[in-house]
């Protein structure tokens, strides 16, 4: 990451755009591609060991390649994604996330599920496949709509990590939302309640960010944000998590 400090950032969050973009050290972002394609292929090799041979030496993003062979939906909830609590601790020891408790000394990331240890998780986006991501939102109505929590005096930021992506295919933003509030409805889906959202009801437009493998985008938890349709010709992979910070 950048030399930043808290007062800087936070302007940035609260004041500004909205969200801050960053780096990843080369050695930490190939240190955290190894986690998470390591992570997927265990995961896959679990649930279908007959194609163990088949996906051992398989690149995450070719995953594409043999997803219509699976029932893709199925096996990649969120809880196939979150990476285990023996990777969570190999990706303390990172540069990255360093940085970021020299920052927010106080910096807590969020068990949203109840799983028992601060969950980060990744994301797979296969080309051409709008039904890979969700609606236009803000992390916030997440948490609101499912009576999720916020400590006392604390509050959330996010981190999106890409780890691979073919530049303007990753996530997109909606500049200075973060001050304002939109009506939005949600509905019932994978789970849990989702919200549902509209932009152009509201004459806004989504901003594509480069997001060049590397790229570490933080915002704050009401920005309108979401993931771009990936035009490229392979799987897109993103990790990404919410720490709790004092206000």
């Amino acid at each position: 990451m950048l030399n930043l400090n808290k007062k800087l950032l936070d302007k940035n969050l609260n004041f500004d755009d909205g969200f801050f973009i960053s780096r990843l050290s080369s050695r930490d972002l190939k240190y955290i591609r190894d986690i998470v394609q390591n992570h997927w292929r265990k995961v896959l090799i679990s649930n279908y060991p007959e194609m163990a041979k088949q996906v051992q030496n398989l690149k995450i993003t070719s995953y594409h390649k043999l997803s219509n062979q699976i029932n893709h939906k199925k096996l990649w909830p969120m809880k196939n994604r979150i990476l285990s609590s023996i990777d969570l601790k190999n990706f303390l020891k990172t540069k990255i996330y360093k940085n970021i408790k020299s920052i927010y000394v106080d910096a807590e990331i969020t068990d949203e599920n109840d799983i028992g240890y601060g969950e980060i998780y990744w994301r797979i986006v296969r080309p051409k496949s709008p039904n890979d991501i969700g609606y236009v939102h803000t992390d916030r109505w997440f948490w609101e709509i499912n009576n999720d929590y916020a400590p006392p005096n604390m509050r959330r930021v996010k981190f999106w990590i890409s780890l691979w992506c073919d530049r303007k295919n990753g996530l997109a933003v909606i500049p200075k939302t973060q001050t304002k509030e939109y009506e939005f409805e949600y509905e019932f889906r994978d789970g849990e309640n989702k919200p549902v959202f509209y932009p152009e009801k509201f004459n806004l437009k989504l901003l594509k960010l480069d997001c060049k493998p590397g790229t570490v985008v933080i915002f704050h938890d009401n920005l309108l944000h979401g993931g771009c349709i990936n035009q490229s010709n392979y799987s897109r992979i993103s990790i990404e998590f919410t720490i709790f910070t004092k206000k």
